[in-house]
C-alpha cells in the first residue's frame, strides 16, 4: 500500500470541491437550525422566506445532494481509514478536508430531515 499516492492532486481536487459543496449546504441548515431553536430571532417575513426557500431547494435536491453526500462520506472515511493503515505515525493520518468533508455532509443531511420534519 506504500506505492498508493494518497495526494494524488485528482484526490485533492474531488476534496475541495466535495468540501465547497458541502460546507455551502452544512452553513445553510446550520442558519436554519439556529433559527429554529431561537437562539437568535429573525423578524417575521425573513423566517418564513427564508424557510420556504431552504424548503424548496431541498425538494429539488432532495435524489441529489443527498446520495452525492452518502458518497462523499464513505469515499472520504476510506480514504482516512487507508492512511490510519498506512502509517506508522498514528499523527499523520489525520486530512482536514476529509474530516471536514465527514462532518459537513453528516450534519447538512441531518438539518435536511429536520427541516423536512418541520414542514409536516
Amino acid at each position: 500500500m506504500k506505492n498508493f499516492d494518497k495526494e494524488s492532486k485528482n484526490f485533492k481536487i474531488f476534496t475541495y470541491v466535495t468540501l465547497f459543496i458541502t460546507g455551502i449546504y452544512f452553513l445553510v441548515h446550520l442558519l436554519f437550525m439556529v433559527s429554529e431553536a431561537e437562539l437568535i430571532t429573525p423578524y417575521g417575513e425573513f423566517e418564513h422566506s427564508f424557510f420556504l426557500g431552504l424548503l424548496l431547494v431541498d425538494m429539488v435536491s432532495w435524489f441529489i445532494y443527498v446520495p452525492f453526500a452518502g458518497i462523499v462520506i464513505v469515499v472520504q472515511s476510506l480514504y482516512l481509514i487507508a492512511r490510519l493503515a498506512d502509517t506508522e505515525n498514528v499523527k499523520k493520518w489525520f486530512y482536514l478536508p476529509s474530516f471536514l468533508n465527514i462532518i459537513f455532509g453528516g450534519f447538512s443531511i441531518y438539518g435536511i430531515f429536520e427541516l423536512f420534519k418541520s414542514a409536516v
